[in-house]
C-alpha cells in the first residue's frame, strides 16, 4: 500500500478532485462574500463593534484618527469645512471596517458552502 503525495497537476483523481473542490469553494466565496461585506459595512452596529474590538495596535491608530478629527473640528469655521473633516474621519476609519466585514463575510460564506457540501 503506497501513500499518495499531493502534487498539483499530476492528473490523478485524488489530486485533481481535491484541487477542483478547493477552486469551486474559493469561487463561491469570491462571488457571494462581497455583497455580504457591503451589507455589513452599512449595518448599524457593525462599525462600532469592529472599532471597539480591534487589537490594541489598531486601536491606537483609530484613537489617533479620532483625536485628529476633534482637533481639526474645533478649529473649523464653517459648515463646509466641518463636513469635509467628518468625511475625512469616515475615510480614515473605513478601511478597518471594510477589512473586518470582508473577513466576516468570507467566513460566513465559507461555512455556508461547507454546510451545503456536507448535506
Amino acid at each position: 500500500m503506497s501513500a499518495h503525495n499531493y502534487h498539483p497537476g499530476c492528473g490523478c483523481s485524488d489530486c485533481c478532485d481535491s484541487e477542483a473542490d478547493d477552486e469551486r469553494r474559493e469561487e463561491y466565496i469570491a462571488e457571494f462574500a462581497p455583497a455580504i461585506a457591503k451589507r455589513l459595512v452599512g449595518a448599524e452596529d457593525f462599525a462600532w463593534d469592529v472599532l471597539v474590538d480591534e487589537p490594541d495596535g489598531a486601536k491606537a491608530s483609530i484613537l489617533q484618527d479620532v483625536g485628529r478629527f476633534f482637533e481639526r473640528f474645533h478649529k473649523a469655521n464653517d459648515d463646509h469645512t466641518l463636513a469635509c473633516i467628518a468625511g475625512d474621519l469616515y475615510r480614515d476609519l473605513l478601511p478597518y471596517v471594510e477589512a473586518a466585514a470582508k473577513e466576516q463575510a468570507e467566513t460566513e460564506v465559507a461555512a455556508e458552502y461547507d454546510r451545503s457540501m456536507a448535506a
